[in-house]
C-alpha cells in the first residue's frame, strides 16, 4: 500500500459506459507499461493536472537554479585553476547529478518522458 493511500479517506464511485471502461483500461494499461500507475493514480493526474503544472514548474525552477549554482563553480575553477576549486567543482557536479536523477524519477510519474527534452 502506497503512503499516501493512507491519507485518501473519501472514495467516488463513476459509472462508466463501455467504451469509457475500455478506454481507461488502455490508458492505463499504456502507462503500467512505463510508469506502473494505478487506475486511481491515473485518474487523480489527469483531474488535478493544474498541481502536475505547478509541480513541474518547480522542478524547471530549481533546475535553473542547478544550472546557476554549475555556472558559479566553473567560474570560481576557472579563476582559481587550483586543486580546491577543482574539488569544489566536482562536488557540486556530483551533486547536480544526484539531484537531476532524483528529479529524472519524479518527472517520470507525470507523463511519456522519452522525449528527455527536459
Amino acid at each position: 500500500m502506497d503512503e499516501n493511500d493512507l491519507k485518501r479517506n473519501y472514495r467516488v464511485t463513476v459509472r462508466f459506459t463501455k467504451e469509457e471502461y475500455d478506454r481507461l483500461l488502455q490508458l492505463t494499461k499504456d502507462s503500467l507499461d512505463t510508469k506502473e500507475l494505478s487506475i486511481s493514480k491515473l485518474i487523480r493526474q489527469n483531474v488535478f493536472h493544474e498541481n502536475q503544472a505547478k509541480y513541474l514548474m518547480r522542478i524547471a525552477s530549481d533546475i535553473r537554479r542547478l544550472r546557476v549554482e554549475m555556472e558559479q563553480a566553473l567560474r570560481r575553477y576557472e579563476t582559481l585553476q587550483s586543486g580546491f576549486a577543482e574539488q569544489e567543482l566536482l562536488n557540486t557536479m556530483q551533486e547536480l547529478n544526484e539531484k537531476l536523477n532524483l528529479y529524472e524519477k519524479e518527472m517520470s510519474a507525470y507523463g511519456n518522458n522519452d522525449s528527455k527534452k527536459y
